[in-house]
């Protein structure tokens, strides 16, 4: 879509559209795997798309925050790669991935390959998900795009 940028490609890569409200472990979720206002909402491309966009900013700026308060420089591909860690993780593992900003970026990357599971069990799309998280974070797959 033309209001796309690296970042919402990328989770657009792990987040599939789907218009009617699934559970997903934790919330009903639907369009770009944004959280869904009842268990039976059905979401337009528009919609979803138009859910997207303020989501990942917020992460964005959430992320810089972050990174600000702990002294860590974060370049593009590193942010990115932390949105989509978080979108799909939520705030919280932001800070449990960095162990609170004592962990340095190589630690980092490591870590984040160990956030895959879901429901107690380890799922090839998200240990995928997390490998692709890593090499973007590491600069080993640099994006472009939006």
């Amino acid at each position: 879509m033309p209001s796309d940028n690296a970042t919402t490609l990328l989770i657009k890569r792990f987040e599939d559209f789907t218009p009617n409200a699934n559970f997903d472990f934790n919330q009903y979720t639907n369009g770009f795997g944004t959280e869904a206002s009842a268990s039976n909402e059905e979401v337009s491309l528009e919609e979803a798309q138009a859910r997207l966009l303020p989501r990942v900013e917020n992460d964005l700026r959430f992320i810089e925050s972050f990174g600000e308060r702990y002294g860590y420089d974060w370049t593009d591909n590193e942010k990115s790669a932390l949105a989509s860690f978080i979108y799909n993780l939520g705030r919280g593992a932001l800070s449990q991935v960095t162990q609170d900003g004592t962990r340095s970026k190589a630690e980092i990357a490591e870590k984040m390959l160990e956030y895959n599971r879901a429901g107690g069990d380890v799922l090839p799309g998200v240990t995928n998900r997390r490998k692709a998280e890593s090499d973007i974070f590491l600069g080993n797959v640099m994006l472009q795009g939006g």
